[in-house]
């Protein structure tokens, strides 16, 4: 009776214990860690690329005595808050942990906790008897239920997507944690209990008990929590499914290192829709005690036990005060953990601008249920959020539903530092509510989308040639012609080939690369450089102007069948020399009708106009003749007199024949020329002789 009734006055706890849960926070797409106590696959596709928890710490306070109980950190600290002394009575303590954004948004986390409450009902004078107030105790029945939980976890999760349809996007999430219990104690007492000065009178109608190990009370260190023996153990789960969607998905993928991604530095959903249950598993205390009394009576002087130290000065000073050893059952003692349903909603109302909601919906103890480790309040919460990379903040309306009462959250975060409440009005007064407070510091990296410097959708990780674009099948090293073949290995990388050829096309396949080819497009021999020689003429087709029919090198290849110089394609008289300047065409002979000449000279004109029809430089035996007349005969004249029906065409054939017989002769003042123009009439030449004098 004395440990049992020791545990039972000394942790009696005034307040209501509600477990705040910082939802705004948790909501938010920038939680990193702090979210996976919310929806463990939340961390998938998270806005972090690299998250660290240095630590987040979450208080409640209540008026209350302090109690020395070691499991309960923070448990000596006193708040003075609106004129009331105020000392903790929960604790839940997130960090150190970090998270990392795996490729195609996984993400695995490995996290640290650790979480504390005292939750009573009742029998609040007597607490303050024990803790040394003078004041007089009505000896009056009493009675009063304690819970007491503390246990640490160390925890690895792991998220990732398993739907990503259109607009729909699911991601599933895990978390394994392993518990270490710290100590559990539940107490239900009930008597009549009166102190009119220094002393205790009590009278016990029934008082049960049932706590772990009543040393973790009072003799753990830090250290032990982390790292020493402890009284218990256990295993934890957390499971949880996020459906989100999407109406521009689309907007959101891009190609890279030869995948399609979606780019994580965004939040890309407009509703979204969360399901989870947490704290799935219990803690097994070994050597735990049971105590229950019978109706007993004793006395109990405030001098044997002021101030309280610890549990045991209690229960030594109760034993002697009633002469008796404590009594008990040791066996082992299974904890539930907290289980809880949540379902969370949010929807993106514009760019960085949130209206979320979450519903906890606690496990209840029950008479054939095993014990749960923390008390958890139902809550409904819901509210406004504004978050970005480098600024959050939130305004949360919570209802517990136990409580009947509403309080109003905040939090706001600035670069690596938060701070919020869940019950900002209790700083300000007495609300009927624990003042909450949260704060926490982390240190993030945003998710970004790889590195490309050269914009070829190869990360620089990755990518070969990094200040060059090129493609994914060489490493992000440049393949220009698209020919599978890699530029540095490519002899032809501006136009596509085959492998056997070096990635040098031979588009007419005659062996000759299209780089070395002057017809690329036609077969041909090397000797032509590839070109075809159709007409068979010693002139490769790109360089023959009549690649079907032979001719000459001198006219491009092609032929010139009456030899005036002229391609029978431009000459009007293909099949009869004459002149270009008739196209091709020869003079018609006119006949001198001079009858005053001499049959001689009369002869001797014929043969020039006969010699001359296709210009002058025909007969040089002609031309010879001629100087020898002109030397035997210094005052005759030549008169050339040119007709037909075209007098541009008849000047050049007048200019050519005075041009040549100047050359020939070395001046043309022996000869005269005249154009004489005779509609219909074809060119024809016509030659007298004429007199200086």
């Amino acid at each position: 009776m004395p440990k049992r009734l020791l545990i039972g006055i000394l942790c009696l706890v005034p307040g209501f214990l509600i477990a705040q849960r910082m939802t705004g926070y948790q909501l938010s797409n920038y939680a990193g860690t702090n979210g996976l106590s919310l929806n463990p696959s939340s961390i998938a596709d998270s806005r972090w690329g690299t998250y660290v928890n240095i630590g987040t710490v979450s208080f409640q306070a209540a008026n209350q005595p302090r109690v020395p109980l070691a499991t309960l950190f923070f448990a000596q600290a006193n708040i003075k808050l609106h004129g009331q002394n105020l000392a903790m009575k929960e604790v839940d303590m997130h960090g150190p942990g970090a998270m990392y954004q795996l490729p195609n948004n996984h993400a695995f986390a490995v996290t640290t906790r650790y979480r504390s409450d005292l939750n009573l009902t009742g029998a609040f004078d007597l607490i303050d008897w024990f803790q040394g107030s003078t004041a007089p105790l009505a000896d009056i029945n009493r009675s009063a239920h304690l819970t007491s939980t503390a246990f640490g976890e160390i925890a690895l999760s792991y998220a990732l997507p398993i739907i990503v349809k259109d607009h729909h996007f699911v991601k599933a999430g895990g978390t394994y944690k392993y518990i270490r219990g710290l100590q559990t104690t539940e107490l239900a007492a009930n008597g009549k209990f009166g102190a009119p000065s220094d002393w205790l009178g009590y009278s016990l109608n029934s008082l049960t008990t049932t706590y772990s190990d009543l040393i973790t009370l009072n003799q753990l260190t830090f250290g032990d929590a982390l790292f020493g023996k402890i009284p218990g153990t256990g295993n934890g789960f957390d499971i949880g499914l996020t459906y989100e969607f999407r109406p521009e998905t689309e907007s959101f993928y891009y190609p890279m290192d030869g995948k399609t991604l979606v780019d994580a530095s965004a939040t890309k959903y407009k509703f979204r829709f969360g399901l989870s249950l947490l704290d799935i598993g219990s803690i097994r205390y070994k050597n735990a005690s049971s105590w229950m009394v019978q109706p007993r009576e004793g006395t109990l002087l405030q001098s044997e036990i002021k101030p309280p130290r610890t549990p045991t000065q209690v229960r030594d000073a109760v034993a002697r005060s009633l002469g008796i050893v404590p009594e008990g059952t040791i066996g082992d003692l299974t904890v539930k953990l907290p289980q809880t349903l949540s379902v969370q909603l949010d929807a993106q109302v514009r760019k960085n601008w949130f209206v979320g909601a979450a519903w906890w919906k606690p496990t209840r103890p029950s008479a054939d249920r095993a014990a749960i480790a923390q008390h958890r309040a139902e809550l409904i919460t819901f509210g406004p959020r504004y978050e970005s990379a480098g600024l959050e903040f939130s305004a949360m309306v919570n209802y517990w539903r136990e409580l009947g009462k509403v309080s109003l959250g905040t939090h706001v975060r600035y670069g690596m530092f938060t701070i919020g409440s869940d019950n900002l009005v209790g700083f300000i007064t007495d609300n009927g509510m624990s003042a909450h407070l949260f704060a926490g510091v982390t240190w993030s990296i945003g998710a970004k989308r790889p590195r490309d410097s050269d914009g070829d959708h190869v990360s620089d990780q990755r990518d070969f040639c990094p200040s060059v674009p090129g493609v994914w099948l060489f490493q992000g090293c440049p393949d220009t012609d698209n020919d599978g073949i890699q530029d540095k290995d490519d002899n032809c990388p501006q136009d596509a080939g085959p492998k056997s050829n070096k990635g040098c096309p031979d588009s007419d396949g005659d062996g000759i690369l299209d780089k070395n080819d002057a017809c690329p497009h036609e077969p041909g021999p090397a000797k032509y450089k590839g070109c075809p020689d159709t007409d068979g003429d010693g002139i490769a087709n790109n360089e023959d102007e009549c690649p079907a029919v032979a001719g000459p090198a001198a006219l491009a290849g092609c032929p010139d069948t009456d030899g005036d110089g002229l391609r029978d394609h431009q000459d009007t008289c293909p099949n009869e020399a004459g002149l270009k300047e008739l196209d091709g065409c020869a003079l018609k002979a006119v006949a001198n009708k001079d009858t005053t000449l001499s049959e001689q000279d009369r002869v001797f004109v014929s043969q020039l106009v006969k010699s001359w029809l296709r210009g002058v430089q025909g007969n040089k035996a002609v031309l010879e003749q001629l100087k020898t007349y002109l030397t035997a005969n210094p005052t005759r004249l030549i008169m050339l007199e040119f007709l037909g029906g075209n007098e541009e065409q008849l000047v050049r054939v007048a200019t050519l024949f005075k041009d040549d017989l100047g050359v020939y002769f070395g001046t043309a003042d022996r000869f005269r020329f005249t154009v004489n123009v005779l509609t219909g009439q074809a060119p024809g030449l016509a030659v007298k002789l004429g007199n200086s004098q």
